[in-house]
């Protein structure tokens, strides 16, 4: 993804409720893409991560990878038994955080039943023990609630 000068903010005001998340998206855009800032990056070096299960897609009430990977799992569970995956997220985002020049590393908390689904540190799929202590630790390191951040989970 290609982070443009001219990001718009429509497109975070019509989704995200105003909250210290959406500054920090929006102050991180505005760094990376000014050519005086100390952080600025050119075009050819901004990359965008996103984690599709529960960031673009919705994990509930079955992840949309789920049927891909019952399917592989049993091909490669003889090769990698510490297959688990939880707190999955973190690893990345370290790894995210840890580079030279600005960082924005953001971890999407289910907090919102209402609207989606909740679910964290007792989820039996992939629980956030670990990551939604650490997160916030990490060099731009953001937890981002459904709950206080979007206006609108689907649109």
């Amino acid at each position: 993804m290609n982070l443009n000068t001219n990001l718009p903010t429509d497109t975070l005001s019509s989704s995200w409720d105003e909250g210290t998340t959406k500054a920090a998206i929006l102050d991180f855009v505005r760094r990376v893409t000014t050519e005086s800032s100390p952080d600025y990056a050119p075009p050819s070096e901004r990359i965008a991560t996103f984690d599709n299960d529960g960031t673009l897609w919705c994990k509930q009430p079955n992840f949309v990878q789920g049927f891909f990977l019952l399917d592989r799992i049993k091909t490669i569970a003889a090769e990698q038994p510490d297959l688990g995956n939880s707190d999955g997220d973190l690893a990345m985002l370290q790894y995210t955080a840890a580079g030279a020049g600005a960082r924005l590393a953001l971890l999407l908390h289910h907090d919102d039943a209402e609207r989606e689904y909740a679910y964290d540190r007792d989820f039996h799929l992939s629980p956030l023990r670990e990551a939604l202590e650490e997160v916030p630790k990490l060099n731009g390191g953001h937890i981002v609630s459904m709950k206080q951040d979007f206006k609108q989970v689907f649109p």
